[in-house]
């Protein structure tokens, strides 16, 4: 948690369209899910081309079990 606090959470807050996001955590599942939410999918996708996605992902990739799962949602309502 403190490599993605320090690091990769300082490096999302610069990306153009970003909006805002959240780390959930299921200690005794071991597991983490990051919800990142962008003003547009192509802000979204911008990260992808851009190589943004590939560097955080490397900070991270020798604390993690297994390759990190990205899937994307579009936002239908807030509450």
């Amino acid at each position: 948690m403190q490599v993605a606090s320090d690091s990769v959470i300082a490096v999302v807050k610069q990306q153009a369209g970003y909006h805002s996001g959240m780390v959930l955590t299921d200690a005794s599942a071991n597991k983490i899910v990051v919800i990142t939410l962008w003003e547009t999918e192509a802000d979204m996708k911008a990260g992808e081309s851009n190589g943004y996605y590939q560097q955080q992902a490397a900070k991270v990739a020798s604390l993690l079990a297994a390759p990190p799962l990205r899937e994307a949602y579009e936002v239908t309502f807030q509450v």
